[in-house]
């Protein structure tokens, strides 16, 4: 992935693993812990343990994480996670989508109105409600540029310097909408 690293997440697990060494475990095996991105007078992470719950498959914010939590003008905020990757948080509606992208230390950002979710090796596209608008079909996706992504199946996730990109397989274009076409592998 062209600009993707995956410091920032390292640096979620650092944090992570730093809570069990200190004691600072949550009471519930299914609480989980997270770190989201400071105000603009703090600098970096702000570490919260026991801030997720998974119930089943569905994945929740605790209340009193959901408050501490710094929301865009669309009502979105953003949390690390160790387990889930970073998780879009809806001011109203909690959890939107989890799994999203880690690009250039920090979240993928939207891109024709849409973001990248990578859950179990699959790659799709989720809108700003959460809603998977592509479904996670793809061994490797870009971000979309020009309203149009670059994603392949069949393809590797290989390191490419500090960053990561993919190779081999068949590749296609998507538009918003998820219809592809064939192209040349880039």
């Amino acid at each position: 992935m062209r600009g993707a690293t995956c410091a920032g997440m390292l640096a979620l697990i650092a944090f992570s693993y730093s809570l069990l060494c200190a004691g600072s475990q949550p009471e519930n095996p299914d609480t989980l812990s997270c770190a989201f991105p400071g105000s603009d007078s703090e600098a970096g992470y702000i570490d919260l343990p026991a801030c997720l719950v998974l119930a089943d498959t569905a994945l929740s914010i605790l209340p009193r994480a959901a408050g501490k939590l710094k929301y865009d003008r669309r009502g979105i905020a953003w949390i690390g996670s160790k387990e889930h990757g970073w998780v879009m948080v809806g001011k109203r509606r909690g959890v939107l989508q989890w799994g999203i992208a880690t690009m250039d230390n920090s979240h993928d950002e939207f891109n024709s109105g849409l973001v990248r979710v990578n859950r179990n090796g699959k790659w799709g596209y989720a809108d700003r409600s959460g809603r998977l608008k592509i479904p996670l079909a793809y061994d490797g996706a870009f971000p979309f540029e020009n309203g149009a992504a670059k994603v392949c199946v069949g393809c590797a996730e290989t390191p490419d310097g500090e960053y990561h990109t993919f190779k081999g397989g068949d590749w296609f274009t998507l538009d918003s909408k998820g219809n592809r076409k064939p192209i040349k592998a880039p």
